[in-house]
Formats: C-alpha cells, sequence, structure tokens
C-alpha cells in the first residue's frame, strides 16, 4: 500500500496522448511508462501520462511488470474481478477497471483511496489535438462522479490490491 501512496507526488501531471507506436512497448516512457526505474514527478509532469502510466509507477515501485494499455489490463484481471454493486465502496488500494470499447472509448484503470476516493489520469478531451490536455492525474473525491461516471455504470468491477500488486 505504500507504493499506491507514493502516487500521490504525480498528482497534477498532465494527460498524455499515445502519438506514436512505440508508446506502449516495454522501455518506453511516456505516457504508458514502461520502464524499470520510477521516474521522478518532474520528469512526468513535463512529458506526461496516460491511466495506464499511473498505475504502471505502482506496479514499477513493486518490481512488477508494467502494462500495455487498458486491453492488456483487462485481459490479466477480468476472470479476477469482483463486479462493482451499487454504491459499495472498493477497498482502498483496489484498481477500477473499465474495459477497451473502441477508438473512441479506450477503456479506463483508476486505483480506489481511502473513503471512496479514486487517483487516475484522464484527459478532459476525446480526440487528441495536442500532446497533453488535462486535468491529468488527479485524486477525484468520488470513485462514483468521476469523469464519465453514468448512473447505469462506468466501472466494470475492481480487482483487490494483493491480486494486482501480487508478485509471480
Amino acid at each position: 500500500m505504500e507504493s499506491i501512496k507514493k502516487l500521490d507526488a504525480y498528482v497534477g501531471a498532465p494527460y498524455a496522448w499515445c502519438m506514436d507506436e512505440e508508446g506502449g512497448l516495454p522501455g518506453s516512457r511516456a505516457p504508458f511508462w514502461r520502464l524499470e526505474k520510477l521516474p521522478t514527478p518532474e520528469e512526468v509532469r513535463k512529458e506526461g501520462c496516460c491511466c495506464v502510466g499511473l498505475v504502471n509507477f505502482a506496479r514499477i515501485l513493486e518490481g512488477l511488470s508494467t502494462f500495455a494499455g487498458t486491453m492488456d489490463t483487462w485481459e490479466r484481471f477480468k476472470d479476477q474481478m469482483i463486479c462493482v454493486k451499487g454504491d459499495e465502496d472498493p477497498p482502498e488500494g483496489a484498481l477500477l477497471l473499465r474495459p477497451y470499447g473502441d477508438l473512441n472509448d479506450q477503456g479506463h484503470v483508476g486505483i480506489a483511496r481511502m473513503n471512496g476516493a479514486l487517483l487516475h489520469c484522464y484527459t478532459d478531451t476525446d480526440r487528441p489535438t495536442e500532446r497533453f490536455s488535462g486535468p491529468g492525474i488527479a485524486l477525484d473525491p468520488s470513485w462514483k462522479e468521476s469523469r464519465a461516471w453514468r448512473p447505469e455504470g462506468y466501472w466494470a468491477g475492481w480487482v483487490p490490491v494483493e491480486v494486482w500488486l501480487a508478485r509471480g
């Protein structure tokens, strides 16, 4: 759980769109940050991040492999996911998931924090016109009311921290 708390240092970094085919490959930097060493908050504020990049920071801190995108994350954990049930808050540290739908709905991941808060990285635009957009890495007061949340359900489910941050 300490690795998740360390991610607060990145709040305020901009959202960065993946503008090249190399973005999700192992060893790549922004926006997926598929590295072995954690980038500094200053590097991330300069280069930006995406939702999966933020989650990758926790995995880097735990010495785990990183994710290539929302589809990769979904495929790894869909069978271990606990479906969202009404207003029940996921436990702190849980990985919230929404699957990749298509180019216009590329899914989303975020990390549950205390009292129903959500740490995630998102954009307020639907299409990349520039490399960066905002608000980027944010700690929202409620996972239920975060960007694009819909009454019929935004998140498909969550994965316990002891599963998504588990060592082999």
